[in-house]
This record gives C-alpha cells, sequence and structure tokens, in this order.
C-alpha cells in the first residue's frame, strides 16, 4: 500500500513538473504578444549631431520604454529600465540598429520589433583647403558620400569641377558680348542718330552758358 502511495505520489509531482511551465507560458499568449507589440512600436526614435574636431557626433534620443520591454543596439548596449535614454554614437559607426524585446517573465526575451537609423555620411573633404576656394560646390557639401574617393582623387575631381565652372562662366561671359554687340549692330543707325542728338544737345547746352 505504502509502495502504490509513493508512485502515485511520483506520478503526480512528474505530471506537475511538465505542467507548470505550460500553465505559465500560457499567460503569454496573442492578447499579451499583441500589448508587448504595441509597446515596442510606440517607441520612439530621433537623433541630432555636433561637429566636434572636425567631425560629427550623433545622439540618439530613445524615449517611451516601459517596464514591459527593453531594447538594444547592434553595438551591444542595452536600454531598459526608464522611459528616455540619450546615446552618443560617431562616424564610424554609420547606423544603428535597433531590436526591442519583452521584458515580461512569462515571454521573455522574444523579439517584438526592429528599428533602424542610417547616419547622414560625413564627408571628410569639406575641411581641405581646396574647399575653401570651391565652396559652392556639391562636392564640399559637409554631407556629400565621398566614400569612393581617395584624397587625391577628391581633390582631383574638384579641380575639375572648378575648371569647368570658369569655362562656363566664360562662354557666359563671352556670349553676353556678342548679344550686346549684336543688339548695337542691329540698332545701328538709332544707336548714331541717338549719339548726335547727344552730341547737339551738348553743344547748344555750352553755347548758351557761355553767352551768358
Amino acid at each position: 500500500m505504502r509502495v502504490k502511495f509513493v508512485i502515485k505520489y511520483l506520478a503526480f509531482t512528474f505530471v506537475c513538473l511538465f505542467m507548470v511551465p505550460l500553465v505559465t507560458r500560457a499567460e503569454c499568449d496573442y492578447q499579451r504578444q499583441a500589448e508587448l507589440s504595441r509597446l515596442a512600436s510606440n517607441v520612439q526614435f530621433s537623433y541630432n549631431y555636433k561637429i566636434v574636431n572636425s567631425s560629427p557626433e550623433y545622439t540618439v534620443n530613445i524615449s517611451n520604454i516601459t517596464n514591459d520591454i527593453y531594447v538594444t543596439d547592434n553595438l551591444g548596449n542595452r536600454f531598459a529600465g526608464q522611459s528616455e535614454f540619450m546615446h552618443k554614437y560617431y562616424i564610424w559607426d554609420n547606423k544603428a540598429d535597433y531590436t526591442i524585446y519583452s521584458n515580461d517573465n512569462n515571454c521573455k526575451g522574444e523579439v517584438l520589433l526592429t528599428k533602424h537609423i542610417s547616419f547622414p555620411y560625413y564627408n571628410q573633404y569639406s575641411v581641405l583647403q581646396e574647399c575653401q576656394k570651391y565652396a559652392s560646390s556639391e562636392l564640399c557639401s559637409i554631407w556629400y558620400d565621398t566614400s569612393n574617393y581617395s584624397e587625391l582623387e577628391f581633390i582631383d575631381a574638384l579641380t575639375k569641377v572648378g575648371n569647368t565652372s570658369k569655362e562656363l562662366f566664360k562662354a557666359e561671359d563671352n556670349d553676353l558680348k556678342t548679344t550686346v554687340l549684336d543688339v548695337i549692330m542691329d540698332n545701328l543707325v538709332y544707336v548714331v542718330l541717338s549719339a548726335i542728338g547727344i552730341l547737339i544737345l551738348i553743344i547748344f547746352i555750352v553755347l548758351k552758358v557761355v553767352r551768358r
């Protein structure tokens, strides 16, 4: 009789060991997952930057993190336990990838959402002396993508742009001169008559003054 009791007790204990995780896991049902996903979608990301030692320093602002979720980035940083965070990234980071996880004990660590922030490419050549000469060139824009240029290639490209601009300006100047000359030639009779009329008027005024 005692043996049967022990067997029944062990069987009951064995069943409970399997049932408890199932019951616990069942609490993270579809409705709870939907709620956690909604909380994840409410997390907001924004960034600003400042130039420090001739290179950008990006600050990402993360808000609306509740105790039910936590966030990690692709650099291994974890954000949890408060509503808002500020984190600095630098030029070599290029982008920040964020994964939002469930912090619920019943479905802890489940991925709820991923978000990405791509930082604008910083033009390291924009501080070169050559860019002071061609400051208006797109190549010298602080956010122009020069990742495919070496410094020598960049200077060469910038010089070509500068020479093209000079040639274009000369061509426009010559076109303007040609246009003015064409107008004069087309209206030469009126120009000559106008010049004669002005000359006669000047002579008349001078003679009038002298007679006084």
